[in-house]
């Protein structure tokens, strides 16, 4: 396990380490294995399921491992086709993401996610740590448990949040609250947009740009 998600193979291999060598149970191997599948997820910033559900999963891949090994003799195509799967799943991602944990992402830690998932083989790395995006996360992480599970009228989120364009700052509170909806500022989005009209790099004509500006809502732009 590296810069990637761990794929089916090290979990495999993990669990084999713990089971065999370390003479660990079913149960216990899969355990720990979960535990150290997790930091990496974790070092992602993406959201997992249970670890009992994590540790069922490695179960089952253990015990379909052991009933193919069991079969080896046999030459059918269904069995011929199962092991071939099976091979095949071994380099792919083994997923323990949350349900839907795509809407709680940024842009770009869906990106990844879609790419380590790619049924051709684990697609992209891991690169260090946003330190802005770790001390939003940290800092809204002890607000939420200072104002305490009675919070926002029992919801424990608030509806909505208000920003400018920080990725940091969109990407910690979706972290934090991802049941709360964000929305940019207009006066941010105007301000970006007078920027990009007036950068010559553009090549918007001085005697233009006041009309693109009109075309945006008045009452946004006087926000």
């Amino acid at each position: 396990m590296g810069n990637q998600l761990p794929s089916l193979k090290e979990v495999l291999s993990r669990f084999f380490h713990f089971h065999n060598r370390a003479k660990k149970t079913v149960k216990e191997a899969a355990n720990l294995v979960v535990e150290e599948v997790f930091l990496f997820w974790e070092k992602a910033r993406i959201s997992t399921k249970e670890k009992h559900h994590a540790a069922k999963k490695v179960i089952n891949e253990y015990e379909l491992w052991r009933a193919l090994g069991k079969h080896k003799s046999r030459q059918t195509p269904t069995e011929t086709k199962k092991r071939e799967e099976f091979v095949t799943r071994l380099d792919l991602l083994f997923d323990v993401a949350k349900k839907d944990v795509e809407l709680t992402l940024n842009m770009e830690d869906r990106k990844f996610l879609t790419m380590q998932r790619d049924q051709g083989g684990r697609k992209g790395v891991m690169m260090g740590i946003d330190g802005k995006l770790a001390a939003l996360e940290k800092r809204f992480e002890l607000l939420k448990k200072a104002l305490g599970e009675k919070a926002f009228y029992g919801r424990q989120h608030p509806e909505c949040f208000m920003t400018d364009n920080c990725d940091a700052e969109r990407g910690a509170l979706r972290k934090v609250w991802p049941e709360s909806a964000q929305y940019l500022c207009i006066f941010h989005v105007l301000q970006q947009v007078w920027r990009w009209v007036l950068d010559s790099r553009h090549g918007v004509p001085k005697q233009d740009r006041q009309r693109y500006m009109a075309i945006l809502p008045s009452k946004g732009r006087n926000a």
